[in-house]
């Protein structure tokens, strides 16, 4: 019986959430890893992405196992991720879907490719382009043109991994050092040619 009273007493201490505190969930300003200010939404988690194909079917048992413990990917995931390339780039390709679809402002977009250099000449033959960065226009920002630290961020606040731009600072500190034990990668520094 007191268990029932202490359960009554506790909910009518509650309040009522607003519109608002379910907006600031999805989404809002944020500064990313880069110290970029953006705004961005939270299109509803990793679900949101599962029905568009966005995770490809190789990453899902791995993403699946780092979102149930809350840690990120473990050390022998990173070493397997590291020999296969294919799956590297599936990730990324991965975070460039995710923050395409995240980020209302600055707007991203998709990378020029041979295809619409292709579409776009038979569209207008009389301009034609010779490569796909001859489509690329001054004004837009491209995925490519994020940072891959911040596309790594957008990925873990939409799959509930982190809440904050410190924590996230502190597990990537942790993914680096696990990743330098891995054979063969310790000791070889990855150069940037400041891009990404």
């Amino acid at each position: 019986m007191a268990t029932t009273r202490s359960k009554t007493a506790k909910a009518d201490e509650l309040r009522v959430s607003q519109i608002g505190d379910f907006k600031k969930r999805l989404g809002g300003i944020i500064e990313l890893p880069s110290g970029l200010v953006v705004r961005w939404r939270n299109p509803g988690g990793l679900r949101a992405f599962l029905s568009e194909g966005v995770i490809p079917n190789s990453l899902l048992p791995m993403i699946d196992r780092a979102l149930k413990n809350k840690q990120g990917v473990d050390e022998t995931e990173i070493a397997d991720l590291v020999k296969d390339t294919g799956k590297v780039a599936e990730m990324m390709a991965m975070y460039d879907n995710i923050a395409i679809k995240c980020l209302i402002e600055p707007r991203l977009h998709e990378v020029p490719t041979w295809e619409d250099v292709e579409k776009n000449n038979q569209k207008f033959p009389e301009a034609p382009v010779d490569e796909p960065e001859d489509l690329r226009d001054e004004n837009l920002l491209y995925v490519d043109e994020l940072p891959d630290d911040d596309k790594m961020y957008l990925f873990q606040l939409i799959s509930g991994g982190v809440k904050d731009l410190e924590t996230f600072r502190q597990q990537q500190e942790i993914n680096v050092g696990s990743l330098a034990r891995v054979s063969g990668v310790a000791g070889h520094p990855v150069e940037s040619d400041g891009a990404n």
